[in-house]
């Protein structure tokens, strides 16, 4: 049988600093395909081992039922001539009908009631990738979503989860030991009463068969090289289809140059793969040819040995069926091995993504006990994007003073969001640390740190559900205190949304089930910082709070931030910097370094950068 074989993955040069692991993404489970269809089967085993056990032992029953069946055949064809002849009683001849008639309808009725358990355990295989799929999102570390191979492994991970999928799977894999041992028995036979006939047949059987193998590995490592141009043709897609971009297609004509760009991607796919199936349908008429001319020249043999008294008359028959059996048992194996193969090197994808890394270190040392996490520290962090050639963050060193409200400004792309995730525990440095408390971030329990911390991101997640469970998820454990939920929609904002809104705390806002809504740019913002006050923490984090809200709402929610923050370390970023001069200090990024520091008035009268930015903005409002 020829194996399949991964090919060497390229993976891109990194300098050690680079801010991830060199060895992403880990190299496919040596061995091939026998491997991880061996380590897809303990999963099944560790999923339902009753079950699983169940159905393949009666897939073995199953697979020795044509062995069975050939040898009775015999038995029988030799005891009708008896019976012609008047030395066989008729009895024995139906008893050996009456045997063969039993194993038929055994083996016929085991099929169906196969179903039921391997149903089952098709469920609980179903739920047990779910978890896996999600609980490794969660463990593995922000920076790897940074990565555009990622989502290449995360898309072909997925497919593994789609309709159908691990039933076709199983069933295949299932279908392998009952193949082998019909092969097995059926070999015997024949092999006993002709050892070249058995090697004739089983060469014509498996040309064919093994050709699908190596042509299927074809087909799976073209259609891996496409997925980078396949996940780039669905977003086209997406976006001609979207409701969200629907009115910016439309604005800039951009229809036309979209289905053109979407045309090209899909007949670029769709010609390499009809150069491939082409060629592929052409070998294989070729050797199935061949493979019939074998299959005639063993049945000739066959008679020949018959006629020349080699063979019984009742072996003769024996044979034939056997034949017939040997050959669709052979191509039903390396079938069976061919459609199985290609799903299990999805499979062997699905184990590539479980085997990720950098995952987020499980435990560590608690925060100091009460509510604060002390002083915060940064220590000469610097933090490169994976796959980027220059660093976001440049020997960054900073403190923040516990109960102390900081403003964080600069322009776009000078580094503010990435050094929030930092000080978050979000992303690692690539260089230097963080310390609450005096303790190293990264050695402390992640968890409980972030209980102690709530941020609300310019990015804010629009969760399809409703208002009160998009604002009671920033604690989740007190989703259903309606009290809690008002409170900090009071705080953030969010009360004046509800109060607009036909159920108020309970409309959903989405547009995508029936009875729902959708909300303004404006008030999506509420609705985020209401979902940041949600969290009573000892560390707030407002990341471009009001960048959808008017004057007079962004006013309001620097009134309820000032309010919140008193007590509380607070780390502001904004564009506006008139909302600096709410905190005690204001800290100025520009391209991934720290330049300035100071409070307002001490900037100002610098006549730095800070003070550049003040005189662009404050000039509009002379």
């Amino acid at each position: 049988m020829v194996p399949l074989r991964w090919p060497r993955l390229r993976r891109p040069a990194v300098r050690p600093d680079a801010g991830y692991d060199p060895n992403f993404p880990p190299p496919p489970p040596r061995g091939g395909v026998g491997i991880t269809m061996a380590r897809f089967l303990v999963w099944m085993l560790q999923t339902d081992t009753p079950r699983t056990l169940l159905v393949l032992g009666v897939e073995l029953a199953i697979g020795l039922c044509p062995a069975a069946t050939v040898w009775i055949v015999r038995r029988a064809f030799g005891d009708a001539l008896g019976v012609l002849r008047g030395t066989v009683p008729a009895a024995t001849l139906f008893q050996w009908l009456a045997l063969w008639a039993a194993i038929a309808t055994i083996q016929h009725a085991l099929f169906p009631l196969l179903e039921i358990p391997l149903e089952r355990l098709r469920q609980e295989m179903d739920d047990s990738l779910q978890h896996r799929l999600q609980a490794k999102a969660e463990r593995l570390r922000l920076e790897v979503f940074e990565r555009s191979d990622f989502h290449d492994i995360l898309g072909r991970a997925r497919e593994a989860s789609g309709p159908g999928f691990f039933l076709n799977l199983m069933l295949g894999l299932l279908r392998l030991p009952q193949a082998a041992a019909t092969i097995a028995a059926l070999a015997f036979i024949v092999g006993r009463w002709s050892p070249a006939l058995l090697a004739v047949i089983l060469v014509a059987a498996a040309v064919t068969p093994l050709t699908e193998i190596v042509q299927s590995r074809a087909r799976f490592f073209l259609q891996r090289s496409q997925t980078a141009t396949e996940r780039l043709r669905n977003y086209l897609g997406e976006v001609l289809t979207s409701r969200h971009a629907a009115k910016e297609v439309r604005t800039f004509e951009l229809a036309s140059w979209i289905i053109r760009r979407w045309e090209g991607l899909y007949w670029t796919v769709a010609d390499a793969n009809h150069r491939q199936n082409r060629n592929q349908s052409l070998a294989r008429a070729g050797l199935q040819s061949l493979s019939f001319v074998a299959v005639a020249a063993g049945l000739g043999y066959a008679a020949l040995a018959t006629a020349t008294g080699r063979l019984q008359p009742g072996q003769f028959a024996a044979v034939l069926m056997a034949l017939q059996g040997l050959q669709a048992a052979v191509g039903g194996f390396v079938g069976s091995f061919q459609f199985t193969g290609e799903r299990v090197l999805k499979i062997a994808d699905l184990f590539v993504y479980l085997g990720l890394g950098p995952e987020e270190p499980e435990g560590g040392d608690r925060p100091s006990p009460g509510g604060s996490l002390g002083d915060i520290v940064v220590e000469q962090v610097s933090f490169r994007y994976p796959q980027r050639p220059e660093p976001a963050l440049r020997n960054i060193s900073l403190s923040l003073r516990s109960g102390e409200r900081i403003a964080l400004v600069g322009e776009n792309g000078s580094g503010k969001t990435t050094l929030v995730k930092v000080l978050t525990g979000l992303f690692r440095p690539t260089q230097g640390c963080v310390r609450y408390g005096g303790r190293d971030l990264w050695t402390l329990d992640l968890r409980a740190v972030r209980d102690r911390q709530a941020a609300v991101f310019q990015d804010h997640v629009h969760y399809a559900f409703t208002l009160g469970e998009n604002v009671g998820y920033g604690r989740a454990e007190r989703l259903d205190d309606p009290v809690a939920v008002e409170e900090a929609s009071s705080r953030g904002g969010a009360d004046d949304v509800a109060r607009a809104l036909p159920a108020g705390y309970g409309t959903p806002l989405t547009r995508v089930f029936s009875g729902g809504t959708e909300l303004s740019g404006g008030q999506w913002q509420r609705v985020a910082v209401s979902r940041g006050f949600m969290r009573e923490a000892p560390l707030i984090v407002l990341d471009e709070p009001t960048a959808a809200l008017d004057p007079q709402a962004e006013a309001d929610v620097f009134r309820r931030f000032a309010a919140m923050a008193a007590g509380r370390t607070a780390v502001l970023v904004s564009h506006r910097l008139g909302s600096a001069r709410l905190c005690d200090r204001v800290i100025v990024l520009r391209d991934g370094e720290l330049v300035e520091q100071g409070t307002h008035d001490e900037l100002l009268a610098v006549g730095g950068e800070y003070a550049r930015m003040w005189a662009i903005q404050s000039q509009w409002y002379r």
